[in-house]
């Protein structure tokens, strides 16, 4: 059998884990505190559009590969479970303050539109309804309906892989009471 070290209990840690011990491999997890680093305070965005900027178009092609199979990533590892990742399908907002700021926004929507991604854009009242506790005194701004999420602590603390972590035998993260 063939023996992995992963070091890092966070998301992507334990999802090579838990991919691992379904091929058979004898994975341990090194962690201090598992789930409690870097991925427990992440925004968990599965976001071409709000994270692709110019000059990256080999990195967005990735970011819109990986955001195409995060879906039925998301649902075998809720079938695995028996419990709901936090996968959530509803885009995100990319706002703008200043007029710089939405012409740069515009600039950029306008660029990410060319590599096939689709923003909308949305006046300042639209993105307020969507999210009221945005500032008052927003210029506008745009949704990435494709910009998808998941909360992070939910998934990752319900992601159950039978895994060695820190050479105690375990059934990976334990519910967060």
């Amino acid at each position: 059998m063939t023996r992995i070290a992963v070091i890092g209990g966070g998301v992507i840690g334990l999802s090579i884990a838990w991919r691992l011990a379904a091929r058979g491999c004898a994975v341990t997890v090194y962690d201090p505190d598992p789930g409690r680093g870097a991925s427990h305070v992440a925004a968990g965005m599965l976001a071409p559009v709000g994270e692709a900027y110019f000059g990256e178009a080999d990195l967005v092609a990735l970011m819109r590969e990986s955001a195409r199979r995060w879906p039925a990533f998301a649902a075998e590892l809720a079938a695995a479970t028996g419990l709901d990742v936090g996968y959530r399908t509803d885009g995100t907002l990319l706002v703008a303050r200043t007029e710089d700021d939405l012409a740069e926004l515009t600039r950029l929507l306008r660029w990410q539109a060319s590599l096939g991604l689709t923003p909308e854009p949305l006046p300042a009242s639209e993105l307020r309804r969507r999210e009221p506790r945005l500032a008052p005194r927003l210029r506008g701004g745009k949704r990435a309906p494709t910009a998808n999420r998941r909360q992070q602590r939910t998934s990752q603390r319900r992601e159950r892989v039978k895994v060695t972590v820190n050479d105690t035998q375990s059934d990976g993260l334990r519910r967060a009471p």
